[in-house]
């Protein structure tokens, strides 16, 4: 779809103006996930520090520039306590966050919202309202990363759309 080459490029871009921090959410268990650093472990959640750099997502995110690269391992119904732990132990200092994620946008709305979708693709009903939701919607592997970045501010700590 291209989720991850564009966090890599939103990180790249402002890196260079700002600290970053990066946030990889994922619904499913990974069973290799290298040398990391575990926040928080649950029942419903994992949380966990990326601590080197490799070609998983996470790992590349730390290439690009990010501060800290963090994975979250969590399952719908526990997704706002997940991030809820991770705001407070991951990023007290409120630095801005680039997060690759499917379903943060339906708890929470991000400073820009970024919805990447397969054109002629029909969505389901909750992809289709976070859809709504989003303040840019890209075709999925169609568009420039530089356009985008182009189209977004970084205030402070906070993302706007241009």
């Amino acid at each position: 779809m291209g989720k991850t080459y564009l966090a890599v490029a939103l990180i790249q871009h402002f890196a260079a103006q700002s600290h970053v921090i990066a946030l990889k959410i994922s619904p499913h268990k990974h069973d290799r996930l290298g040398n990391v650093l575990t926040i928080s472990e649950t029942a419903g959640f994992s949380l966990y520090q990326e601590l080197d750099v490799h070609e998983k997502n996470s790992g590349r995110f730390l290439k690009a520039g990010a501060k800290a690269s963090f994975f979250l391992e969590t399952e719908d119904g526990f997704l706002q306590e997940a991030i809820e732990v991770f705001l407070k132990k991951c990023n007290p200092g409120n630095l801005p966050v680039v997060c690759e994620s499917g379903g943060l946008g339906a708890i929470i709305k991000p400073g820009v919202l970024i919805f990447i979708t397969d054109p002629g693709t029909i969505l389901s009903d909750y992809k289709e309202s976070v859809r709504k939701l989003a303040d840019i919607v890209l075709p999925a592997r169609q568009f420039s990363s530089l356009s985008v970045a182009d189209n977004i501010q970084l205030v402070g700590n906070r993302w706007i759309k241009r």
